[in-house]
């Protein structure tokens, strides 16, 4: 044989090998469907776990949860306001990709947050403030509810956030104490994207302070600093005060 004629043969093969690959490939995609997305502008995050963002596409707005996930109620929960200012200062305003499986009993969709090619629902469990919601881990494959739990566990073990109280209250049964709902409120206003106040750190305590804390106005101008979100003050080496926990 040749060596034109054993080239060709090579070729002829890789061809083959090639187009076999395709087409289980195309198969495979085929049994599996396709992940649909939505593509929209953050309108308002109402809580750690769930947003309001405007479809690009249908130009209206899209009430979503963060699958696999549940958030300290903002209203009264310790970190639940933490949790809240977190997501916001990260997205608020920006486009982002959700990917979703379906919606919930109260038509939400179920979508994982995708910014800046971040996982966010990941991002808030590995933060500690979000629980891992294991009665909805259904919505979530195999492999997403391995590295969920594990988020959990490790943010569990380092005492992150709303992990480093001695006895954490899960926010369904917080929900269920206060009498609170966890239906949506009905004809939610979504405001127009703003960026949210920033996080005020005292230069002399080391401590910072949310919009929320009873202490952010008495911070005084010329000893404060300002940061976008906790985790940029905490990098800076500012930790929360006291009366922020809540």
């Amino acid at each position: 044989m040749s060596q034109h004629t054993r080239f060709a043969s090579r070729l002829t093969i890789l061809g083959l090998s090639l187009a076999t690959l395709l087409c289980c490939r195309t198969a495979s995609a085929q049994e599996d469907g396709f992940t649909p997305y939505i593509d929209g502008r953050v309108l308002n995050v109402l809580s750690g776990s769930e947003l309001v963002v405007l479809n690009t596409v249908t130009n209206k707005p899209v009430r979503v949860r963060l699958r696999g996930t549940d958030a300290p109620d903002p209203k009264g929960q310790p970190y639940g306001a933490r949790s809240l200012h977190r997501l916001a200062s990260i997205i608020n305003g920006k486009l982002v990709k959700i990917e979703f499986r379906g919606t919930d009993a109260f038509g939400r969709v179920l979508g994982r947050v995708i910014y800046d090619n971040e996982d966010l629902n990941l991002a808030q469990l590995d933060a500690g403030l979000v629980w891992f919601h294991t009665s909805r881990d259904t919505e979530l494959s195999a492999e997403d509810r391995r590295l969920y739990a594990e988020a959990e566990q490790l943010a569990r073990k380092a005492r992150r956030r709303l992990w480093s109280d001695a006895a954490p209250v899960s926010p369904a049964e917080f929900r269920t104490s206060k009498g609170i709902a966890d239906e949506p409120e009905e004809n939610l206003p979504a405001p127009s994207p703003a960026a949210p106040k920033p996080v005020y750190a005292h230069r002399r305590s080391k401590l910072y302070y949310l919009p929320h804390c009873p202490g952010y106005a008495r911070v005084p101008p010329r000893l404060r600093a300002a940061f976008k979100g906790i985790e940029e003050a905490e990098r800076a080496g500012y930790k929360a005060a006291p009366d922020c926990l809540q």
